[in-house]
């Protein structure tokens, strides 16, 4: 028994990393995609600035450039990490049935356990009481 109580204990850790793992995955992807919309934001008061600066202007082309590289960048590693977190939720559903299932199988042990205990008494308080019983069928009969 005890076997599977260390099963349960490394199935719980286990899962409970993943849970670690899936929210440091979201906190990421909410990161990258706040960096896309500050790029945006950067993007637009940049080109806010060369209508008034026409110095400005003939370097926004290559910044624009620039800007939408990361820009891309970013949004592949989002959708990178996006279905990194889909498949780690996949393996959190399986490692939470598995879970489950170990603690089914410890809760009928422990059932089956003390039914048996319970038995056991049981019997020996049956014996106990049919050997009082018997005692006194002969006292009475001698």
């Amino acid at each position: 028994m005890t076997a599977l109580v260390d099963l349960l204990k490394l199935q719980r850790f286990s899962l409970d990393e993943k849970r670690r793992q899936a929210i440091d995955f979201e906190n990421l992807i909410a990161k990258l995609t706040n960096d896309v919309a500050r790029i945006d934001l950067i993007m637009e008061q940049e080109i806010e600035k060369a209508r008034h600066q026409p110095e400005l202007q003939r370097s926004l082309a290559s910044f624009r450039k620039l800007t939408d590289e990361r820009k891309q960048r970013l949004l592949t590693s989002i959708a990178g990490l996006q279905l990194e977190l889909g498949a780690l939720r996949e393996e959190m559903k399986v490692s939470f049935s598995e879970l489950k299932k170990t603690e089914t199988v410890l809760a009928q042990r422990a059932e089956r356990l003390r039914l048996h205990r319970e038995r056991r008494e049981n019997k020996a308080f049956d014996d106990a009481n049919g050997r009082r019983l018997r005692y006194r069928q002969n006292l009475s009969m001698a």
